[in-house]
């Protein structure tokens, strides 16, 4: 299964609410079409988080290892060029039902 493809979730200027456009599995977590990822605070060493292009770019799944943010395979990714949003928070089931929410981690 492909990584899944991400965006800034649309009507909002909030920067840490992303939908997945394409469905696709990072690990053992499937995403599927229309979710919607909520992230805050700081990541934690392991952690799956979204990075956010700093100037243009889309935003991608990664994960932060001590200092180093790693991009959805494993590869290096700058922290000149990327920043963690945060930690991902949820994972909800739908960008229209929020019936089906999935907690990662306590705010």
């Amino acid at each position: 299964m492909p990584t899944p493809l991400l965006a800034q979730l649309s009507g909002t200027s909030d920067r840490s609410r992303f939908q997945v456009l394409r469905a696709g599995r990072i690990g053992e977590v499937a995403f599927s079409a229309g979710d919607v990822i909520v992230c805050g605070g700081e990541p934690l060493d392991g952690d799956l988080t979204v990075l956010v292009a700093r100037g243009p770019g889309r935003p991608r799944f990664g994960r932060v290892r001590g200092i180093r943010l790693l991009g959805e395979v494993g590869e290096p990714c700058d922290a000149a060029r990327w920043r963690p949003a945060g930690r991902i928070l949820a994972h909800h089931g739908s960008a229209r039902s929020f019936d089906q929410l999935e907690l990662f981690a306590a705010a």
